[in-house]
């Protein structure tokens, strides 16, 4: 189907970040450090610089011991950047003060 026929979703607001994760794969065997660019209700932006291959799905969390992993699924992949939505409920959305733009 041709994309201008689908409805126009709009995009969940996106948060910059630039902090590190770690991705999280075989029963939480093997973890390692990856770095968040953004983040949405949704799903995220990382870049993985490592040299094992990075399923389809996988946990995120924000130490490296963390009990509170995230399910993720793949959903592009541009070098070592990927794009993952996240499996389940939604993050919360992040309370904020501001006024709409």
């Amino acid at each position: 189907m041709c994309s201008m026929f689908l409805p126009k979703r709009k995009r969940d607001p996106r948060k910059a970040r630039r902090h590190k994760a770690w991705i999280t794969f075989d029963h939480d065997v093997r973890s390692f450090e990856c770095q968040v660019f953004d983040v949405s209700a949704y799903g995220a932006k990382l870049a993985a610089d490592i040299d094992v291959v990075v399923g389809t799905s996988f946990r995120l969390s924000v130490a490296p011991d963390s009990l509170v992993r995230k399910p993720c699924e793949v959903v592009w992949r541009r070098g070592r950047q990927i794009g993952v939505k996240f499996i389940g409920e939604r993050l919360p959305a992040a309370s904020s003060s501001r006024g709409k733009s």
